[in-house]
């Protein structure tokens, strides 16, 4: 009885801490994503041949890669600005957001395929076959309506939707990469996705968004422009968002181009995996940022407190992955199991820097230190890959991870010299809204 009792208090002071209550929804979203992600890559890795696994994560990679160049920071600005806005005013700035994302993605993608025959000739074959390349146009656009979508629920603090959707998509992924006739081949991993996220976004923009209505200001806070202000804030943010996920999408391609589409399937699979980690320390970072925009007066203690989330989670996630390594990966298969078991302890270990990271980045961005944020995103972003690089040419794959691991070290002592006073200044920040 005591233990239902207990339960039943943790669970009702989490209703009541809207930090809490939006960074275990975002926390689960993206544990959703990746497991989801990886479920769907073991299926896959079971269905297919490791050269389609291959071409396909890459052709994947270069979705993200298309999306940071074409994302305006536009996610962060909306963070940033809806919460304070009446329903007018916020369904212009949702509007404004997702035509922009739309366009730019469609130039992008055109330019992407067009220009493979210089830049990446190992995907080739999105343009060989139009039937590969549409289906890769599809993905993209999806892939930003989605994105933007998510943006909007967690400026309204009701990363609970993020959590549906990502539900949703995650099953229809793994549904479909079960049913997908192999003969396929790459062109039906493709078709996974798309056909996720078509079911995805329609939920998002037929049913979710509307309901967001309530949730708006009744009356304007400030006089100032707000789209001016907006679109500012957002593109100001842009060069730190696209460094700083950029990583994610270049080394996979990195090793695609260094060591070949088998080499690639163990590499993306260690990264996706060791990617749970920092998708959930990234999440509550998010949350964080979202709650200190609403509630500034809060901020050093929301800061804190969601350093501390990020850090228990990191530190218990890198000691199971050290521990079960080769048995994660055994779902691979026994080729995944054996290569890239080293290689995934190396990539979870670098995500413990990541904590105190992206708390800082929270804190500038809430306080709009763009200047700042560039700086700390290239030293960061430049250390990593910098470190990645040089680890292909002296150690294979296995050397990626060691390059990517000391370029984290050396990227978090540099920042950690950055912030020293950052803190100190905090609980002097003033409790009002900027534009």
């Amino acid at each position: 009885m005591n233990i239902v009792t207990s339960g039943k208090k943790i669970l009702y002071q989490i209703r009541q801490d809207s930090l809490l209550t939006n960074s275990y929804a975002l926390t689960v979203s993206n544990l959703l994503t990746a497991l989801g992600g990886y479920l769907n890559w073991v299926f896959a890795a079971r269905r297919f041949e490791e050269t389609a696994i291959g071409l396909a994560s890459a052709a994947i990679s270069s979705m993200g890669l298309i999306d940071l160049i074409t994302n305006l920071g536009l996610g962060t600005g909306l963070i940033r600005f809806l919460a304070h806005e009446t329903a007018p005013r916020g369904y212009k700035l949702i509007r404004i957001a997702t035509t922009l994302r739309a366009v730019l993605v469609i130039l992008a993608t055109t330019i992407f395929l067009m220009g493979l025959p210089v830049w990446g000739k190992g995907l080739a074959i999105l343009t060989e076959n139009w039937s590969y390349g549409v289906a890769f146009f599809a993905i993209v656009i999806l892939n930003a309506l989605f994105l933007t979508a998510n943006a909007v629920f967690i400026a309204m603090r009701l990363s609970s939707f993020v959590l549906y959707t990502s539900l949703l998509f995650n099953l229809s992924k793994i549904i479909t990469v079960l049913l997908i006739p192999v003969k396929l081949d790459v062109l039906g991993l493709l078709l996974v996705v798309m056909f996720a996220f078509v079911i995805t976004t329609g939920a998002q923009f037929l049913y979710y968004l509307p309901r967001i209505g309530d949730r708006f200001v009744q009356s304007v806070r400030t006089c100032s422009n707000q789209i001016k202000g907006f679109l500012i804030y957002s593109a100001s943010n842009q060069l730190a968002d696209s460094l700083m996920v950029l990583p994610q999408v270049a080394l996979p391609l990195m090793v695609l181009n260094a060591l070949g589409p088998e080499a690639n399937a163990h590499f993306y699979t260690a990264w996706m995996t060791a990617g749970i980690l920092r998708s959930l320390s990234l999440s509550v970072a998010q949350a964080a940022f979202a709650e200190s925009v609403a509630e500034p007066s809060l901020l050093k203690d929301k800061l804190q407190k969601a350093l501390v989330m990020i850090m228990t989670t990191i530190l218990t996630g890198v000691g199971f992955i050290a521990l079960f390594a080769p048995k994660l990966l055994a779902f691979f298969g026994d080729s995944y199991s054996t290569v890239a078991a080293s290689l995934l302890r190396l990539l979870a270990l670098s995500v413990i820097p990541v904590g105190p990271i992206s708390i800082y980045i929270s804190a500038l961005r809430v306080r709009k230190q763009t200047r700042e944020l560039m700086i700390l995103s290239i030293i960061w972003v430049s250390a990593g890959l910098s470190g990645a690089y040089l680890g292909i040419r002296l150690g294979g794959m296995e050397g990626v991870a060691k390059g990517w691991l000391a370029g984290q070290v050396i990227a978090l002592v540099v920042i950690g010299m950055m912030s020293l006073g950052q803190w100190a200044t905090t609980d002097r920040y003033e409790n009002k809204t900027h534009r």
